[in-house]
Order: structure tokens, then C-alpha cells, then sequence
């Protein structure tokens, strides 16, 4: 850490307490609450939307049909001797 970097860590926490003696404790609660809370709802926001991605994902796959088999003789499985 140079000097410079040491001398504005310094100015930072003298600045803080500045506030705090200034504002009171309660201030600084307050806007931790507040980001802590736009941060929680952002998360489940995002959390929400991917469930939504995934369940539209989900019905896309469920609504598509499989295709007819063109070529059966390149199946890799033996057939069975009872289907047809």
C-alpha cells in the first residue's frame, strides 16, 4: 500500500465517522436496510423470471412433436421380434 493509497483509506474512514457523528447511527441503518432490500427483491425478481424462461422452455418442448422415422434401417437397435 503507497502512501497516497494509505493517506485516502484514512480520508475515507475519517469522512465516515464525520457522518456518523453528524447523521447518527440510525441514518446509516436506514440506507443499508434500503439497498439490502432493493438487492433481496432484485434477486428474487431475477429468480423469477428465469422460472418463467424455464417453464416456457418446457412447454415449447412439450408441444413439438417428433418427426417420422425416414430412414429405419439406419436405427442402431435391433427391433424386437413382436413390433411391428
Amino acid at each position: 500500500m503507497t502512501v497516497d493509497q494509505l493517506a485516502a483509506a484514512i480520508d475515507a474512514y475519517t469522512w465516515l465517522d464525520t457522518q456518523i457523528v453528524v447523521f447518527g447511527p440510525g441514518v446509516f441503518l436506514a440506507v443499508g436496510f434500503q439497498i439490502l432490500w432493493c438487492l433481496t427483491w432484485r434477486t428474487l425478481d431475477c429468480l423469477a423470471d428465469a422460472h418463467d424462461r424455464i417453464n416456457a422452455a418446457r412447454e415449447l418442448l412439450a408441444d413439438t412433436q417428433p418427426t417420422d422415422d425416414t430412414r429405419p434401417e439406419t436405427d442402431t437397435q435391433p427391433r424386437k421380434e413382436n413390433e411391428t
